[in-house]
């Protein structure tokens, strides 16, 4: 995944800081369902890459588990959209690349109304 900037424990929490959409991808090298996802990445980058920041999590240990956790991932692959720190959608395991485009394409028509009430959940 290149251009994807990683997240670690350590600055995961820098993306809350964030004024433009953010789409973030949890991941686990030992996830089968990961390794396939990994694909479709790289389609949803080039399509969204001027219009919001892409990032990447891997789950690595108890921390990072545990910061997943508290964002409410889980499953993995999982993606989230995240815009002024606000989770807006989000999407769980082996997910077509169509379904993921759609929920942030909806989410991009329909952000000010979104944020307006918080969460699009």
């Amino acid at each position: 995944m290149s251009d994807i900037t990683e997240l670690t424990t350590d600055n995961f929490n820098d993306i809350k800081k964030i004024d433009d959409p953010v789409i973030l991808i949890y991941w686990r090298k030992d996830c089968r369902y990961c390794e396939y996802f990994e694909e479709k990445i790289e389609d949803i980058k080039t399509q969204f890459q001027d219009i919001a920041q892409i990032y990447k999590f891997e789950i690595l240990d108890e921390a990072s588990r545990e910061l997943a956790l508290r964002a409410g991932v889980t499953a993995v692959p999982a993606v989230q959209v995240i815009y002024r720190g606000y989770k807006v959608g989000e999407l769980f395991g082996n997910i077509p690349k169509e379904k993921v485009i759609k929920m942030i394409e909806e989410f991009l028509d329909n952000k000010d109304v979104c944020i307006s009430n918080i969460s699009c959940l």
